[in-house]
């Protein structure tokens, strides 16, 4: 095979490879965003956020 062809397969493999990483990735996210919406997050106050910190959280004041 000449040096062209090979080079085109590459682009070819590297090309569907990002799509097949970008799918997995998007399809992730939704679901993150199913699981933390965003209104939640929002309506959560800055206590009920300090009250969840791991105990070895050092407060920075």
């Amino acid at each position: 095979m000449t040096k062209k062809v090979l080079e085109r397969g590459l682009v070819a493999l590297l090309f569907v490879t990002v799509l097949v990483v970008f799918f997995f990735a998007e399809r992730d996210s939704k679901k993150l965003d199913r699981l933390y919406p965003t209104v939640y997050l929002l309506k959560s106050k800055p206590a009920d956020v300090a009250s969840k910190r791991s105990p070895e959280t050092i407060p920075v004041n």
